[in-house]
Formats: C-alpha cells, structure tokens, sequence
C-alpha cells in the first residue's frame, strides 16, 4: 500500500496469469466456488422460461459488437455483450441494479 492509501499497480505477464488461472481451475474447490455464481444464475434462466419469458441467445455477432461496446463504454465484456442484445433488439428502457449500465447512451435505466 502506498503512503497516499493507495494500492500499488503491479503488472503480471499475460502468459504467467493464464498459467496460473489453467492451474487454479485444476483445483475442484476453486472451481465450485468460482462456478457457484454461474449454476445459481443457470437455474435462474431456467425458472423464467418455465414462466414463458423468452431467454435471447446470445449470437457471434452479439460478441464481435461487445468487443466494441466494452471498449467505449469501458465495460466488462459480460455487460458489454448484454448492452449488444438491447441494442440490437431495440429495447431502450431497462430494469436494472448494475450501476455499470446506468450511463449508456441510449438506455433508459430504472432501479427495482
């Protein structure tokens, strides 16, 4: 930590940080941990198409705009990928709590 609070910046070659990732996902608890998150919002797309809402896929093109969005919006690419589908159907008004998306040109956010 520096004098200021701050925390310092350390950089870490691409090539020894996916090393080191391959090698976490080789550990069964860091994987049920890291995945979690992920089955719980499986069975939650699940549940809504039980309940006859539509659930988009998410295409090539989607991803290739993503690209794009993340890097103006500075967006994770996750967010990114979402903030393609709105676009790409037209939607422009969103509930939502993810402050990330509350300033994208174009949608209109509203907070449960």
């Amino acid at each position: 930590m520096q004098p200021d609070g701050s925390r310092e910046k350390i950089q870490i070659p691409a090539a020894d940080l996916q090393e080191a990732l391959h090698r976490a996902m080789k550990d069964k608890t860091f994987v049920e941990k890291i995945y979690a998150p992920v089955l719980k919002y499986r069975t939650y797309l699940e549940s809504l198409t039980f309940l006859g809402m539509k659930v988009v896929e998410i295409t090539g093109t989607h991803m290739l705009a993503a690209a794009s969005i993340g890097a103006e919006e500075g967006l994770l690419i996750t967010d990114a990928a979402y903030i393609a589908v709105i676009r790409n159907m037209n939607i422009r008004h969103l509930a939502t709590d993810d402050a990330d998306l509350f300033d994208i040109a174009g949608i209109t956010v509203r907070t449960p």
